[in-house]
């Protein structure tokens, strides 16, 4: 992968989470909660990895995507419940852990169960 598509990859990514970032300032919390979810990350992926992989392999991605959002709820549900007792950092990385100990179940459900990419 040459440089410049790195620097265009890492700009248009940035540009988003700002993006975010900005919205997320918002007056109606509502909103903002709702644009959080927006798949930034999934679309500037899609956009990049569609540009080398075939429909079949973004599929497969797209399948294994939706079987991996428990992770994400996971995340959601330990930040909701520990914001309220903790300060924003660690609370973040102990969401962040119950994140990586979802996806590291959800990995799992698809090496034994699944099989989404195999």
């Amino acid at each position: 992968m040459k440089f410049s598509e790195l620097a265009v990859r890492f700009i248009a990514g940035g540009s988003l989470v700002v993006a975010v970032s900005l919205f997320a300032k918002a007056k109606n919390p509502v909103l903002a909660g709702l644009f959080m979810l927006f798949p930034v990350i999934t679309l500037v992926g899609f956009y990049f990895i569609g540009s080398a992989a075939d429909s079949a392999g973004l599929r497969k991605i797209a399948l294994f995507s939706m079987a991996a959002l428990p992770a994400t709820l996971v995340f959601l549900a330990s930040f909701y419940v520990l914001i309220g007792s903790m300060a924003l950092r660690p609370c973040l990385l102990l969401s962040t852990l119950a994140w990586c100990a979802a996806a590291a179940v959800v990995l799992l459900i698809n090496h034994f169960i699944l099989r989404i990419g195999f």
